[in-house]
């Protein structure tokens, strides 16, 4: 939807950007779980990717991460 190409099968991507270097499996477990039970309370489903800060910072001028730069809302910061 940030690039206005959603359409009625379209998933949520929601990427997390942690400085807690090491943490990114605990996040990730706790973000699976609670995405899980949106799906099961919702029907929508969320695709959520977590990276260190230091992960993005080396890669962010890869397409993916450009993209993610360029197109994507900051919910948190």
């Amino acid at each position: 939807m940030a690039r206005g190409e959603d359409n009625e099968d379209s998933d949520i991507d929601i990427v997390i950007i942690t400085s807690n270097v090491g943490d990114e499996f605990k996040i990730d477990t706790e973000i699976h779980k609670k995405v899980f039970n949106i799906l099961m309370k919702t029907g929508e489903f969320i695709s959520p990717m977590i990276f260190s800060k230091e992960h993005f910072e080396k890669y962010k001028d890869y397409s993916f991460y450009s993209n993610v730069n360029n197109d994507g809302v900051l919910i948190v910061k």
